[in-house]
């Protein structure tokens, strides 16, 4: 008896060491753990991430969107949860519904594949909102945190940031890193062979961070350069860039997708080159304006969209609904005019400019809050006519500014007699200018039009004005006068907080997110705008190939509010009462 007791325990021994073997052998290829475990065919871009995640203490890397950056991470921590028993895994992220995505990748994706072995080591798990974990038979845990002061309290061996570009800079220092606080602790080094050689056999905790590239002006440009001089200089980190191109080459996008994506409205070259292209964008040292100082300024979350998006909609909830002007408000509509479809630099830019009174009528100021945003690109006169003098209506504006020059005195002459939509069966009556009887004499020409409401806003400019507008421009934002949409990541996580966003077809759910996007693009726009001094005056220069139609839009509307701010135009007198207070070769030819 004794003896086949010694033969069991023989053959148990026997097997340990031959599992210990091929843990030592996993744990240094932990890529082909994951190929012979999870039965995953990994592409070789996959192998050396997963390989260098494992031989550094510190890694981050800038990964396209749709190449898998989520689900290589959620690999990485099962297997290392796997081979390293006791390992305690944090995820962090800048959402928690973001945080989340990689419990999910565990649990709905790689433990579902066909000859994977992960269910076998998961003793439990939870994905809700408020709570998401993986617990293994071994002693291993994943758990998702929130992203907040409130985390303070947990400790992990392995830090996880996905996109962690959305994640406060300070909150990174100050609680996710102090996370790492304890080492894996294995059993054996509290024995009496290895209790005095812990320092020997300790692993180190490591930091993995993941994201799409920003702008160079944002804190996650410079963390990254500091990881690259790192990297180069031989030290514990790593870090690399994954653009598309390299997911179409391992096929896992299609090119045909791709091009589809180039050709989608609201297609911004920018964006593109940060969300696949792993590249940064950033303002030249001839900027003009400052990405940061436009950036902040990004707090309003609901726009006011057209009626029929309303009517579409049909929701039960008040930002959804078209909101009625408050009192002292001014609408202004705001629109720099092309008509030649098609080019380069050539389109109509359509703002709206909310403006909130501010301060006593004294020192009567206005908040400028630009809620809505649009373009079009190609169209004659009055195709471009019957669409503003549509928003105009729509949306209740008391004023109208529009750029008069080239193209814009076709649609101009437009505006000054009554249209007729044969679509909507109405007739908008004539408008006229406030600001030049030369221009308000042009639409009595054929036309009898001398009581129509005096609100257009003919915009003639000169080098002195651009200079003028440019100015005034960067100093509101500065200011903190202007203030702009959210960015369209957060606008589309806001979005799908609602249920009834999801029973939207694709092409509603693109009209509620295309404000934010032109918002997004006008910024890039002004931040691309190069700068030149000559006789007192600035000049605002787009670079090859890059647009000004949103920025000019945008400062014209400004420059009207900045008048009425300085009562050169008097916004409470009857709208025949105006008179001229500026020097009029400053707007007029």
């Amino acid at each position: 008896m004794k003896q086949n007791t010694n033969t069991i325990n023989a053959k148990i021994q026997l097997k340990i060491g031959k599992l210990m073997l091929w843990v030592g052998y996993y744990r240094c290829n932990i890529h082909r753990f994951v190929e012979d475990y999870f039965n995953i065919h990994l592409r070789t871009f996959q192998k050396i991430v997963l390989k260098m995640m494992d031989c550094n203490m510190f890694t981050l890397f800038w990964a396209a969107r749709g190449i898998g950056k989520t689900f290589l991470i959620s690999i990485y921590v099962s297997a290392r949860c796997i081979l390293y028993p006791g390992t305690h895994v944090v995820v962090a992220s800048g959402s928690r519904d973001q945080a989340n995505l990689v419990i999910d990748k565990i649990i709905n994706e790689i433990r579902n594949i066909k000859g994977c072995y992960l269910s076998r080591e998961i003793a439990d798990w939870k994905l809700m909102p408020s709570e998401a974990y993986v617990k293994f038979y071994n002693g291993s845990f994943i758990e998702v945190c929130t992203s907040n002061d409130h985390a303070r309290g947990h400790r992990c061996q392995i830090l996880v940031v996905d996109e962690f570009r959305l994640v406060d800079k300070d909150l990174i220092r100050d609680v996710l890193q102090p996370f790492l606080a304890v080492p894996r602790q294995p059993t054996f080094l509290s024995t009496a062979k290895y209790k005095d050689q812990k320092e020997k056999y300790l692993e180190s905790n490591k930091e993995i961070y993941g994201s799409s590239a920003f702008y160079k002006a944002h804190w996650s440009y410079d963390f990254g350069k500091m990881y690259l001089d790192a990297f180069l200089h031989g030290r514990d980190y790593f870090t690399c860039g994954l653009p598309y191109q390299l997911a179409l080459e391992e096929g896992l996008t299609d090119k045909k997708q791709i091009m589809n994506k180039m050709q989608e409205e609201g297609f911004s070259k920018e964006k593109w080159e940060m969300e696949r292209e792993c590249i940064f964008f950033g303002e030249s040292d001839s900027a003009f304006f400052n990405y940061n100082e436009l950036d902040r300024m990004r707090i309003i979350e609901y726009p006011i969209y057209t009626q029929d998006v309303y009517n579409c909609l049909n929701v039960n909830d008040k930002h959804y609904k078209y909101p009625i002007k408050k009192s002292g408000e001014i609408r202004v509509l705001t629109v720099d005019i092309a008509t030649m479809g098609g080019q380069a630099n050539d389109a109509t830019a359509i703002f709206l400019i909310q403006c909130e009174p501010i301060g006593k009528d004294q020192f009567k100021q206005y908040r400028r809050n630009v809620v809505f945003a649009d373009t079009y690109e190609g169209g004659n006169s009055a195709v471009q006519a019957l669409q503003i003098r549509r928003l105009f209506n729509e949306m209740d504006c008391d004023y109208l500014v529009i750029d008069a020059n080239g193209n814009g005195i076709g649609v101009y002459d437009l505006l000054v007699r009554d249209i007729l939509d044969k679509e909507r069966l109405q007739t908008y009556p004539a408008l006229s200018c406030m600001n030049s009887e030369v221009m308000a004499d042009r639409g009595t020409t054929n036309v009898i039009n001398y009581n129509a409401p005096k609100v257009i806003y003919a915009v003639k400019a000169n080098a002195q004005f651009n200079s003028d507008c440019a100015t005034m421009l960067r100093d509101d934002f500065r200011q903190g006068k202007i203030r702009l949409l959210l960015n369209d990541e957060d606008a589309e996580r806001l979005l799908k907080s609602y249920k009834w966003y999801y029973q939207l077809d694709s092409r509603m759910q693109t009209k509620l997110l295309l404000p934010y996007i032109h918002t997004h693009l006008l910024i890039d726009e002004m931040v691309n705008l190069e700068s030149e001094f000559k006789d007192n005056n600035v000049k605002l220069k787009e670079q090859p190939n890059k647009r000004k139609d949103r920025y000019s839009s945008l400062a014209y509307g400004n420059f009207f509010v900045k008048s009425l701010e300085r009562k050169l135009i008097r916004p409470n007198q009857s709208s025949s009462s105006f008179q001229i207070k500026f020097r009029a070769p400053t707007l007029i030819n």
